[in-house]
């Protein structure tokens, strides 16, 4: 079996997490491109943005595992330039996935009327004051994200729910259902590494602080509040246009 996890710091402590057998296990893929990577190969099973859904249907998801967050921690930030957020561009930079782009224009018209156009900036290190969405570890190592809005607080109070943004999934229904049962209660183990400050951080220790604090906003083992969450999300491109039908999930 293959095991496909987004290369950033929330996969690399539940990696940590995993029984050794299974961790050898595990590949490191750009967010972007896990789908590809599970359509393509036998035996595997990966954590995909939700909105990867919209293009591989055929996918089976997860109701016990995935990460969904619901407070300042995130692994998205918004920056703006100045205090006003009706802004006509935003641009976009990081590990950027299916995900961003579709919230980013969905979240301004919502919660502050605005139609943005987007662009990509590939030169993560070169965004000075400008408005952007950035994606992935930069946001911490650079300290950057002490000046930004999570991208997770804003998509709650969109949909007061909680804001799924990996999921498990797989194109193999029992494979997907062995392995989420093998993780049942991985998240009293995440927890403690991080708070116990086991888990291998390479943050400065201000933001190691952060991420201890705020630890607990992430949620691991999924509830009925996160498969609400799943399934509002998924409403949100059919309703603003972007798909014409809407996606149902094959919960495992």
């Amino acid at each position: 079996m293959k095991i496909f996890l987004p290369d950033n710091f929330i996969f690399h402590i539940i990696n940590d997490s995993l029984p050794v057998k299974v961790s050898e296990q595990v590949i490191f893929k750009s967010p972007s491109l896990i789908s590809k990577a599970i359509h393509e190969t036998e035996s595997s099973v990966g954590i995909i943005p939700t909105f990867d859904l919209l293009t591989h249907k055929d996918f089976f998801v997860s109701s016990k595992f995935g990460v969904a967050f619901e407070g300042q921690l995130s692994t998205t930030y918004l920056y703006f330039k100045s205090e006003s957020k009706k802004v006509s561009e935003i641009i976009l930079s990081g590990e950027i996935s299916s995900l961003e782009p579709i919230i980013a224009k969905i979240l301004f018209k919502e919660l502050y009327n605005s139609e943005i156009a987007l662009s990509i900036e590939p030169d993560i290190k070169s965004l000075h004051n400008q408005n952007s969405m950035i994606c992935g570890d930069f946001n911490f190592s650079s300290g950057k994200f002490m000046t930004g809005i999570s991208l997770a607080e804003e998509v709650t109070e969109l949909i007061a729910l909680p804001f799924v943004n990996y999921l498990l999934a797989s194109k193999d229904e029992n494979l997907l259902n062995s392995f989420q049962n093998s993780l049942i209660g991985i998240s009293d183990e995440i927890y403690s590494s991080v708070e116990e400050d086991s888990a291998n951080l390479h943050f400065t220790p201000e933001v190691n602080e952060f991420i201890k604090s705020n630890i607990s906003s992430a949620v691991f083992e999924f509830e009925q509040n996160d498969i609400d969450g799943i399934n509002h999300l998924l409403l949100l491109p059919f309703y603003h246009g972007m798909i014409k039908e809407i996606v149902e999930l094959n919960l495992v």
